[in-house]
């Protein structure tokens, strides 16, 4: 954090429709974001931020961003060093209100808003110039309904505990039946258990895992081969036609730095 308080609370309280702090997070440090009654939207400078809302995790590189409704907890981990801005809306003043975590997608202007207020020391948050900067970023805040790179977690003892271990290690997962046996129960069971509580077969969680695990490396700055390898794909062209398969966009456009406003920043992105 430079230059202000690290006290949340005094943004939670804050009289005022927006406040936001900048934060610096060293690679693996992690930061709690408590319930309160204002919502909070993270955005990512630098580096990759892995967040947890209840059972389901997001992967968030540069330039990205995560809706956090009101009343949620967030657990926000670093992926390497990692820049962002953390802003406390008053849900009121949402013209696009919503209960369930999204996906920002942020844009040039809405950074340079963020920024703006994050640099307003917490006292000033509730003046003239202050308030027209936050009605302006709240006109551009837009969330998007969009499935990101999440992973839901199953709520069953056994099936969590499973998960734990995939989690660990999703490069060395087992097959269904060695999965299964660990878990106690037969591959059939384990199948429909597991896709009533988390939407997917075993099969496309470990896969999402694994890409999870490979922007994880990239983050900490191994090319998109040593990645892939790590995380359990047969080559980099796997993991790219994979991570499309999963996101929906190319992998490239997931470490675009050429049209982002802080390319004078060190990224902690490396291209094969």
């Amino acid at each position: 954090m430079y230059g202000k308080s690290e006290r949340f609370e005094d943004y939670q309280a804050v009289d005022a429709a927006v406040a936001a702090v900048a934060l610096q997070l060293a690679d693996g440090s992690e930061r709690s974001l408590c319930r309160c009654a204002r919502a909070r939207v993270v955005l990512v400078q630098s580096g990759t931020l892995q967040s947890a809302i209840g059972q389901r995790y997001w992967l968030l590189g540069r330039d990205g961003g995560l809706f956090i409704p009101a009343g949620a907890e967030a657990r926000l981990e670093a992926r390497g060093r990692c820049r962002l801005i953390v802003l406390f809306v008053n849900p009121a003043r949402m013209a696009q209100r919503s209960v369930q975590p999204e996906r920002v997608s942020p844009g040039a202007l809405m950074f340079a808003l963020a920024q703006s207020l994050a640099e307003v020391p917490i006292a000033r948050a509730a003046e003239p110039r202050s308030r027209r900067i936050a009605r302006l970023w709240l006109d551009e805040l837009r969330l998007l309904p969009l499935p990101g790179i999440d992973l839901p977690w199953p709520q069953t003892p056994r099936l969590r505990a499973l998960c734990d271990a995939l989690w660990r290690d999703p490069a060395q997962a087992p097959r269904l039946p060695q999965a299964a046996a660990s878990a106690g129960l037969s591959p059939r069971t384990l199948s429909r258990h597991f896709e009533r509580e988390t939407g997917m077969t075993l099969a496309a969680w470990v896969r999402r895992a694994r890409v999870l695990l490979a922007l994880t490396e990239v983050a900490k700055g191994a090319s998109v081969y040593e990645a892939a390898v790590a995380a359990g794909f047969a080559d980099a062209s796997t993991l790219c036609n994979t991570f499309k398969r999963v996101t929906g966009v190319p992998m490239r456009r997931w470490f675009r730095t050429a049209d982002s406003q802080w390319a004078f920043d060190e990224t902690t992105f490396r291209r094969a």
